[in-house]
């Protein structure tokens, strides 16, 4: 399974005010403007890195995950989380044209924990060796950042702050969130009743 995101999000919809509230920077002068680039990559940073931790998205966009073989025959989970919509599935052919599949084969179940596509009779179309499945679809909570439930909102704006106060340090994937962040995305990590699962 290959996930590559379509669309970003838009600078306007991003709490780059929020943020310098909360770090306290100076206003009402002519420069007030001059740390916006560097705000808005750390919220674009915070942002990819708490969608990466629970697997959801915050706010809505465009994605693609491509498949070479169907996990099970008749259903695929997504990735990420809250899917809205399947916008189309299409079949890759040996030599990269595209031909789109029946609609009405699959079924979405935007399950809040594990959406999932879903075959409508008892599997899905077979996919031929050297063939794949390209599935575009829309996640996240909303179009606004207003629809972001609030702890995560407040989770986004924490952890920016700490990457533009520690922009001198190093940062890698095995680095924790400092404790307030973890707090506060708990609740929305996914849960695993089995191992494996």
């Amino acid at each position: 399974m290959l996930l590559s995101e379509l669309t970003s999000i838009g600078a306007e919809l991003l709490p780059i005010q929020s943020l310098k509230d909360h770090l306290r920077l100076g206003s009402g002068f002519a420069e007030d403007d001059l740390q916006d680039g560097l705000v808005e990559t750390y919220l674009r940073t915070a942002i990819s890195v708490i969608e990466g931790k629970i697997g959801i998205v915050l706010v809505a966009r465009n994605f693609a995950l491509e498949v070479a073989a169907w996990p099970t025959q008749d259903r695929i989970n997504f990735p990420v989380r809250p899917v809205t919509e399947v916008n189309m599935i299409e079949r890759i052919l040996s030599d990269g044209s595209k031909s789109a599949l029946n609609g009405d084969a699959f079924q979405l179940i935007p399950d809040s924990l594990s959406p999932r596509l879903q075959a409508t009779g008892t599997c899905f179309p077979s996919i031929a060796k050297g063939q794949s499945v390209l599935i575009t679809f829309g996640a996240g909570f909303g179009p606004a950042w207003d629809d972001v439930p609030s702890d995560l909102h407040h989770a986004v704006l924490v952890l920016a702050a700490h990457f533009y106060e520690n922009r001198a340090g190093s940062f890698d994937a095995n680095t924790p969130l400092p404790m307030v962040v973890q707090s506060l995305i708990e609740r929305h990590r996914p849960v695993r009743l089995f191992k494996g699962v």
